[in-house]
């Protein structure tokens, strides 16, 4: 009877520890991963928190680069039959609407498998991201100079989210910013989110 005991217990022991093991693949502590996304900014750039720099969605990750450059990966509300090329096209004229701000391009591009919008602006900025404009001309931030800033802007619509991907840098490292954004989109991996359709 004892033997029998300890057998069900081990059992009950077994079972329970296959089952933790089991569930602990199911979901991550990545923001990343749990949004169906991975990827690699190339060398010289290093994580550092996700909401470091002020984002209009969910920001998900968030790497500092050379000479000051910055990369957030965030999500934001779907756009149900949401179209990329429309998108691109809404944004480009939104942020032309900002004081000092110039859109350099427009073109349709691939994260992952999904069809996406770039949109390519040079702002006064502080190289990392674009002064704030409320009061009708940039504002440098406490304690920074305004430099020309160049933004990249990728976004993806999925069924459950909207997914950008966001880069700024000093307009006198455009060229090393195109690099290393070329370099990540080699390494980038997108699937749908796992995540339930986000909402604020």
């Amino acid at each position: 009877m004892h033997g029998l005991l300890s057998l069900k217990s081990s059992f009950r022991g077994l079972a329970a520890l296959f089952a933790l093991h089991f569930c602990s693949g199911c979901f991550s502590t990545d923001p990343l991963t749990n949004a169906g996304i991975s990827l690699s900014p190339p060398a010289g750039w290093r994580p550092i928190a996700p909401a470091a720099w002020p984002v209009p969605g969910i920001p998900l990750a968030a790497w500092t680069g050379p000479g000051g450059s910055s990369l957030v990966v965030y999500r934001s509300l779907p756009v149900p039959g949401g179209n990329p090329t429309a998108l691109g096209e809404a944004l480009a004229v939104i942020l032309e609407n900002n004081p000092g701000l110039k859109v350099l391009d427009r073109q349709m591009v691939k994260l992952g498998t999904f069809d996406a919008s770039r949109v390519d602006v040079i702002a006064p900025g502080t190289g990392e991201s674009l002064a704030p404009c409320g009061i009708g001309a940039p504002v440098a931030p406490a304690g920074k100079s305004l430099v020309s800033t160049h933004r990249v802007v990728l976004t993806a619509v999925r069924p459950a989210d909207t997914l950008t991907l966001l880069w700024h840098a000093p307009e006198a490292d455009a060229a090393k910013l195109e690099s290393d954004v070329r370099e990540t989109l080699k390494s980038l991996k997108v699937t749908s989110s796992r995540l339930a359709t986000t909402s604020y």
